[in-house]
């Protein structure tokens, strides 16, 4: 008998499979385009109308079946299922980021839908694969569990001699010899086939033969390209010799590097060449206009993957969403854009797209070598299991991603934590050690581990680590009491070898002399104590928070030139002790006062200030210690709040004893007066002043709140000369709010909360000159 080509199958499988031609350009009304800088509000929005078409369209007992079969020379198979199976994964997905109600699988759209899913034995390899990835986003229980192992019985017997899948598996022969002859294969279906495995393993937690990933990846390196990129078809699993169409590469190529580095998760090469040349291919033929979501998809699994956020210079996040966003119709739905697909097809590709790749980012992990696989990436699976774990373990999905020494520091502070691994010393330069330094400064903190226990990289780190600090702060060792190891009280109590710097408000450098990076990389749950420091490290960094969005960046670029309306003078005192524990709070605040605000607010610091006029408008003293200020610092104090200076302080960290030192500082420079509590109904809340704003409320961080309760109101203190506050100070920490991180174990105002207290005190003494 001839053997039909799978192109020659009259199949019709609308979303199933990513052969043929694009659609052809249609006149849809889209809504309104997004221009502008991509929000994570514009994206959520997007997802939303997404979701509401997907609902709207779901039909009693057919859910959103449309009749997904084929048909071979011999026998029939059916894809029955997958279409449903494909929007229960991104309605399921989408629940699980933005927490809908009506996405529960206890309601009453998907739990009849999911009941369905359970009951299905798919014969075909799309609807296998859908139904894997979609029942892994389940509960591990009893139901789920049957369907996931039935689903990895079809893909350990599916597969082809040479590691492919085609379109079908059935366990009769005769019925089968069409599907499992060795030309009936193709990548799309080997690619999903590939990515139904991989569920039903993190689904089962189990571990399949090691024999069926070296079969995996050898088809996968066997018919790669020269120039690296795949194709859609090969021939009786030989090397293909066909040059592939340039749709088909586009599609293909991130369907094989993809796949490679699941296969590598578990084979554990030292480099794969074969998915650098796949990876180059893509960086050298990224299209920024691509409008295929079936590529798109494939491009974004690449970059989930393996963390990279950039291919040929473009953010593909960022790419894919305003290309989402600008192509989403009226009903909010979308075409798809590749072959057969339709708008419900469409519309859960571009949810799974836009969704997946929204979620915050956990950690970044550093590049300071030269290639993929380089010393910086032994374990290039490690922190994309970690983040896996994390979000099964939270019910929170997070992200990770790669940054290296020249992302720029926007990308660098979309993570709170920096993750450095490897074995040998990485030569940091001066100039990596400023960029690390500025990190820190904006509210990052670094966590070095040690491949192979490496004691070369673990004093490498060390030495670093107080250098990046310019030996200000000394390395300790955590002791078992320390937060890091019981922040989540439920948790029963752990401990592990670390060593750690604290500017005196938060940590900001910790090594680990434990290899975490294998242990992440190898699934190595028996050793919990590195998969639950890491957590515990997120939620104290996030204040037990999950950050909002991968868009979401502490990150405030500088004002545009010349729209300052008003200049503000603010010296900060320097004296013997911690009294600059977060240098990257005033320059942040600075920024943001220049770009909403028009206030030039210009900073220095000064260990003694001159009397108004050439003194500053603003002086401000913080500290986590003693505020021993020398007899001349005091004077020079009393000499500018006398001249019409103003004087603000506040305790980092919520330090008590700054507390306790700074109101024997107010004995010193005014004897006889104490500090008195400042009303809500003072004009310093009252946003009478120009640039103020009006303060009815404040919030406290979580850790405040845990600590001393909660208050409505600002708890500031002052000092009067005549009819003004001289000195302003909170007992409670704002500057560290002005980071705009949420550090767990400070007792001080919100980011929002620190920002208007700032902004006030700020427009505040730019009156009082006046």
């Amino acid at each position: 008998m001839q053997l039909a080509a799978p192109w020659q199958f009259p199949l019709r499988l609308r979303h199933l499979a990513a052969i043929g031609a694009l659609l052809a350009s249609m006149v849809i009304p889209t809504m309104a385009r997004a221009d502008g800088p991509i929000t994570g509000a514009m994206v959520r929005r997007a997802i939303r109308g997404g979701v509401n078409y997907l609902l709207q369209q779901e039909q009693p007992n057919t859910f959103w079946e449309r009749g997904a079969t084929g048909s071979g020379p011999v026998g029939t198979f059916s894809e029955r299922g997958g279409e449903t199976a494909l929007v229960v994964q991104a309605l399921l997905d989408v629940g699980q980021s933005l927490k809908l109600k009506r996405l529960s699988i206890f309601g009453p759209q998907l739990k009849p839908a999911i009941g369905y899913l359970t009951e299905l034995k798919p014969t075909g390899t799309y609807a296998a694969s859908y139904q894997a990835n979609a029942i892994t986003l389940l509960p591990r229980k009893g139901r789920f569990l049957k369907t996931l192992r039935w689903d990895g019985l079809y893909f350990l017997r599916a597969v082809h001699r040479d590691g492919a899948y085609s379109y079908a598996y059935f366990a009769n022969a005769a019925r089968d010899k069409v599907f499992a002859a060795p030309a009936a294969w193709d990548n799309s279906n080997s690619q999903y086939g590939v990515l139904g495995a991989w569920a039903c393993i993190h689904g089962l937690r189990s571990e399949w033969p090691l024999a069926y990933w070296r079969l995996v990846a050898r088809h996968w390196r066997q018919t790669q390209f020269p120039d690296g990129s795949w194709g859609y078809w090969g021939f009786s699993g030989e090397r293909p010799t066909r040059e592939p169409s340039a749709w088909r590469k586009t599609s293909m190529t991130p369907a094989g590097v993809a796949s490679l580095l699941i296969a590598d998760e578990y084979l554990a090469p030292p480099t794969d060449a074969a998915v650098l040349r796949g990876l180059h291919w893509m960086n050298q033929n990224f299209d920024p206009n691509l409008n295929n979501e079936y590529a798109m998809y494939g491009y974004e699994r690449v970059g989930l993957a393996s963390g990279l956020t950039r291919f040929g210079g473009h953010d593909w996040y960022r790419t894919w969403a305003r290309t989402l966003l600008n192509a989403q119709t009226n009903d909010g739905s979308w075409s798809g854009g590749f072959w057969a697909a339709d708008p419900i097809s469409g519309t859960a590709y571009a949810l799974l797209i836009l969704d997946r790749g929204l979620n915050p980012v956990f950690m970044s992990k550093l590049d300071y070598g030269k290639q993929y696989f380089g010393r910086w990436n032994r374990y290039h699976r490690d922190l994309a299991n970690l983040t896996s774990w994390v979000t099964d373990t939270t019910e929170s999905p997070v992200n990770w991603q790669v940054v290296g020494l020249r992302s720029g520091m926007r990308n660098w502070l979309n993570a709170p934590i920096l993750y450095i691994s490897g074995r040998q010393d990485p030569k940091f330069s001066t100039a990596d050690l400023a960029l690390l330094r500025r990190y820190i400064a904006h509210g990052g903190t670094v966590l070095c581990s040690c491949d192979q226990a490496s004691t070369a990289f673990r004093l490498a780190m060390l030495k670093y680590g107080a250098e990046v600090m310019k030996h200000q702060y000394e390395f300790a060792r955590l002791t078992p009491a320390n937060i890091l190891f019981h922040i989540q009280p439920w948790y029963r109590k752990f401990f592990l070898n670390m060593y750690a710097i604290s500017n005196g408000v938060r940590y900001v450098w910790l090594v680990a002399p434990e290899d975490f990076s294998s242990i992440w990389q190898r699934h190595g749950f028996a050793n919990r104590q590195p998969w639950q420091f890491a957590l515990n490290l997120y939620l104290y960094c996030t204040g037990k928070r999950i950050e909002s969005s991968r868009l979401h960046s502490l990150y405030v670029a500088p004002p545009p030139p010349g729209g300052d309306t008003h200049v503000v003078r603010l010296v900060q005192l320097s004296y013997s002790g911690n009294w600059h524990p977060e240098p990257g709070a005033w320059p942040r605040f600075s920024r943001i006062m220049g770009r909403k605000y028009n206030t030039n607010l210009q900073l220095n610091t000064a260990p003694t200030v001159a009397a108004r006029p050439a003194g500053p408008d603003l002086l401000y003293l913080t500290g986590t210690g003693q505020c021993n200020l020398t007899a001349a610092q005091v004077h020079s104090v009393r000499t500018l709040l006398q001249s019409g200076g103003t004087l603000f302080a506040d305790a980092a960290g919520g330090s008590r004893q700054f507390t306790d030192s700074f109101n024997k500082l107010v004995a010193k420079l005014f004897p006889g007066k104490v500090l008195q509590q400042i009303k809500p109904t003072s004009a310093l809340f009252s946003g009478e002043f120009a640039g103020a704003t009006k303060i009815a409320r404040i919030r406290l961080r979580k850790f405040a709140i845990a600590s001393q309760g909660m208050h409505k109101h600002p708890h500031l203190q002052g000092i009067r000369i005549g009819r003004r506050w001289a000195i302003i100070f909170s007992p409670d920490d704002i500057a560290s709010g002005l980071l705009g991180t949420h550090t767990w174990g400070i007792i001080g105002y919100t980011p929002q909360s620190s920002l208007e207290l700032a902004r006030n005190i700020v427009a505040y003494a730019a009156a009082a000159k006046k």
